[in-house]
């Protein structure tokens, strides 16, 4: 029986952690399939016709709209590290998803969705605002502790 993995990526040094760890804990695991998963916010189109102001953020949208596709080469080059500490380039995938709801609750929807066996979260546990809100880690937590495996990677 296949164990499908799902990896939440968001370009930060806590999600190299969590690759490292799937490294160590999945490598030799027979029939494993991971799933690098991105959450971004969608950059909206502004209309700009000879108005200097949305000329302006027009040319922010393009920035932010370059850096979605280095994302999303990102992901690609992550893959390529999984694969090359011997994980198997079919058993290896790649999601870019807009963001729908919010972080928790789009990755909540994913991993039930493709019926996910295992989530591997990390947290930053410096942050002061996780003191004042719900991290995304403890909400997917919450939700799905006795539907998935889950490991949270410090």
């Amino acid at each position: 029986m296949s164990n499908k993995v799902i990896i939440p990526y968001n370009f930060t040094v806590n999600d190299e952690k969590s690759i490292d760890f799937v490294i160590e804990r999945y490598r030799d695991v027979k029939d494993v399939s991971l799933t690098l998963f991105h959450i971004y916010r969608e950059v909206p189109e502004v209309y700009s016709k000879s108005d200097p102001l949305m000329e302006k953020m027009n040319r922010a949208g393009s920035f932010f709209r370059q850096q979605l596709h280095e994302h999303e080469k990102g992901l690609e080059v992550i893959k390529e590290r999984l694969v090359l500490s011997g994980f198997n380039s079919n058993n290896v995938q790649c999601l870019f998803s807009a963001l729908k709801d919010d972080i928790a609750t789009d990755l909540i929807g994913q991993i039930k969705k493709d019926n996910y066996d295992t989530v591997v979260l990390n947290h930053n546990p410096g942050n002061i605002i996780n003191f004042f809100t719900r991290s995304v880690s403890k909400r997917v937590f919450q939700i799905l502790k006795s539907r998935v495996s889950i490991h949270i990677v410090n």
